[in-house]
């Protein structure tokens, strides 16, 4: 997770530089860095989380965005909290179930970062759990579509 943070703040930290170089202009776009919904026993942040998938990369990227120096990174050009709480949007890629992410992983991001918005970049499905009651947990728009998903693979 070091080298990997460390790696995506420098290319935010040039994309920026580009963006200024350029001279562009008004709202400017979003950007994302894909993770993976697997446990990183190596991340440093909130162990107190335990192996929630795909959150303590995030955790660990948020770190990184806020802290540069702790990752090797002390000057950057830019100014690359302001564009962390402003045009960074998570995503992550995953193998798992819609119900997994429901109740695995949205209620710990909705937590962290209640008003940043996240995708799922690839949604692979690798194995369904026929005998869960999908009709109980089914309850907002994102679990509609995450489930909708998994059913046309």
């Amino acid at each position: 997770p070091y080298n990997f943070s460390k790696g995506v703040i420098s290319a935010v930290d040039g994309m920026l530089d580009a963006e200024r170089e350029a001279g562009v202009q008004g709202p400017l776009i979003n950007f994302t860095v894909v993770t993976t919904f697997s446990r990183c026993a190596a991340c440093t942040q909130r162990p107190d989380l335990g192996d929630k998938g795909g959150i303590r990369q995030m955790l660990e990227l948020r770190n990184a965005f806020l802290n540069p120096a702790q990752y090797g990174y002390p000057q950057p050009r830019n100014n690359l909290t302001e564009f962390y709480w402003t045009r960074f949007i998570h995503s992550f890629n995953t193998q798992s179930a819609a119900w997994a992410i429901k109740n695995e992983f949205i209620p710990s991001y909705e937590e962290l970062w209640p008003h940043t918005p996240f995708y799922i970049e690839e949604f692979h499905v690798a194995d369904i759990d026929e005998t869960y009651d999908q009709e109980q947990s089914q309850r907002n728009e994102l679990w509609d579509a995450m489930k909708l998903l998994e059913q046309t693979e």
